[in-house]
């Protein structure tokens, strides 16, 4: 028998004291697999981002493959995500699932209210994930995304009304 997608999966919060340039290009290269060669972020941008004093980056690996990461970022009472990206050779495997399941737990241990983030609102794959984790819409950012030119779809967690 075949183990579940679940048990091939691997979580880790990146410690900011390791984050360097070769992390910054492992997460490069997730990203550029997970948006088919047109990753929105430099590998410049994810150093700055991974170095950053409240920056929170939890890495999956796929029977040891990195497969996808969220970055975020965290102040006393809130997560704002603002990356979120899987490798399309591991889309369908419970990757984004795990990583998603992984935050909402840290989060609960560090007493975090609320989590955001925001998407296309095209990107219909993402927004069934977001909603099956727990995220609700709560309002849309008008022409948000260039590139083409798209709304964003708002979402938000309230970890503190899950008591």
């Amino acid at each position: 028998m075949n183990p579940s997608p679940s048990n091939k999966i691997s979580i880790q919060l990146l410690e900011k004291n390791r984050a360097d340039e070769a992390v910054a290009q492992d997460l490069y290269q997730v990203a550029q697999a997970g948006f088919q060669g047109e990753s929105p972020w430099s590998i410049d941008h994810l150093l700055n981002t991974i170095t950053a004093k409240n920056a929170l980056i939890f890495l999956a690996r796929y029977e040891g493959e990195n497969a996808g990461f969220i970055a975020a970022t965290q102040t006393p009472f809130e997560i704002d995500i603002f990356f979120v990206v899987v490798a399309a050779v591991y889309k369908k495997k419970k990757v984004g699932t795990q990583l998603f399941e992984h935050l909402l737990e840290y989060a609960r241990t560090k007493n975090i209210e609320a989590i955001t983030l925001e998407t296309r609102i095209s990107n219909l794959p993402a927004l069934a994930l977001y909603e099956k984790v727990g995220f609700q819409r709560v309002g849309t950012r008008k022409a948000y995304y260039s590139q083409p030119i798209e709304d964003a779809v708002v979402m938000k967690h309230e970890l503190g009304k899950e008591k």
